[in-house]
């Protein structure tokens, strides 16, 4: 089983493709989604600053960078993105 941090960072390492950059074969192994637009829904969201750790968050990253997080009833819903379900799961940085 993967682990979700690790998830977390190769979305993020993807969403680079999108600016013409050309890995090799030896990095795409580790590189799960190659999509410009991704939302994580309902992730129990750890923020590394020392604040409780909060359930039910949805982030969205657009093009390599994080442009929302919040909680997933006031989400954005981007129709061009790939969304995936972390019910259960744990983002952090």
């Amino acid at each position: 089983m993967k682990h979700p941090t690790f998830i977390f960072i190769c979305c993020l390492s993807s969403l680079n493709s999108q600016a013409q950059i050309k890995y090799s074969t030896e990095v795409k192994t580790f590189i799960d989604y190659d999509t410009a637009v991704i939302v994580f829904q309902h992730a129990l969201l750890i923020d590394g600053n020392g604040d409780e750790p909060k359930s039910s968050q949805t982030i969205v990253i657009k093009n390599g960078k994080i442009e929302w997080v919040g909680d997933d009833t006031k989400a954005p819903k981007p129709t061009e993105a790939l969304v995936i379900d972390l019910s259960g799961k744990t983002l952090m940085p």
